[in-house]
């Protein structure tokens, strides 16, 4: 997760979290302060730093899905993944513990990204609105 941010400038926007399964050395109550905001419905703000700090202590990200806007409004809880990528400047989500699926609406983020690691593939190489890219 720390090497996805470090890549993001850290001026894009607000970040909430949705949902978080993962695990750190003495992260256990932050984990479960934040997976109980993160239902509510627009998630668990989190600033930049903090979302850093995070990010540095989690040993394990088994699931999480992360929003970036540049509007408050938009990080919520949605009914469809297009809806949510069309509304926000960022989304990163993990998956089974297994690859991340990151959607963004910067190219050069995702040029970054496509440079920086292996594996990387394209989830819909015909996209307009936002490039699409997976990193397993």
């Amino acid at each position: 997760m720390s090497a996805i941010l470090s890549e993001i400038d850290e001026s894009k926007g607000y970040w909430s979290i949705l949902s978080i399964d993962a695990y750190g050395v003495g992260q256990d109550v932050t984990i479960q302060k934040i997976q109980e905001k993160a239902k509510e419905k627009h998630g668990c703000y989190i600033g930049w730093e903090d979302l850093k700090f995070l990010a540095a202590k989690l040993d394990q990200v088994v699931y999480l899905t992360l929003l970036c806007s540049n509007s408050v409004n938009a990080l919520q809880h949605y009914d469809n993944l297009q809806k949510q990528c069309e509304s926000c400047e960022i989304v990163i989500k993990r998956i089974d513990d297994s690859y991340w699926e990151i959607f963004s609406k910067d190219a050069e983020l995702i040029k970054r990204l496509e440079s920086k690691f292996k594996e990387v593939e394209h989830l819909d190489p015909n996209a307009t609105s936002q490039k699409v890219m997976a990193k397993r």
